[in-house]
């Protein structure tokens, strides 16, 4: 049974000051959630995160709830970690046109996410 996205009330992250990035705060550890845009698709840590996900989906499609469950626990380990400085899951905070760090919740829903998303057949 494939583990399922679930979105906690956690999920939702309340205005918090401390939590907004301005753009040029902005890391090569950092992934950046939401649409593709040109921020999203040239930043590193997005780019080292696509690459974790397509070593990880063979294993986690295959793989029973445990061993699901580690998988996503490892990508966001290894995500936090960075290179040089700690990695933080961003998304785009439209009211104030800035990013915002999410909890580890609501990031752990985009892992699975991609886990489970379908490639298309070239």
């Amino acid at each position: 049974d494939m583990m399922k996205p679930h979105r906690s009330r956690s999920f939702f992250n309340i205005f918090r000051p401390d939590k907004i990035i301005d753009e040029t705060n902005i890391t090569d550890a950092d992934i950046l959630c939401g649409k593709e845009g040109s921020l999203e698709t040239t930043n590193v840590g997005n780019n080292r995160f696509r690459v974790t996900i397509e070593m990880n989906k063979h294993s986690f499609m295959k793989g029973d709830k445990e061993t699901q469950e580690n998988i996503v626990k490892n990508i966001i380990s290894i995500a936090r970690q960075g290179t040089k400085v700690k990695g933080r899951f961003l998304e785009k905070y439209s009211a104030v046109g800035k990013w915002r760090e999410i909890d580890d919740e609501g990031f752990r829903y985009r892992v699975i996410k991609e886990l489970t998303v379908q490639d298309n057949p070239s």
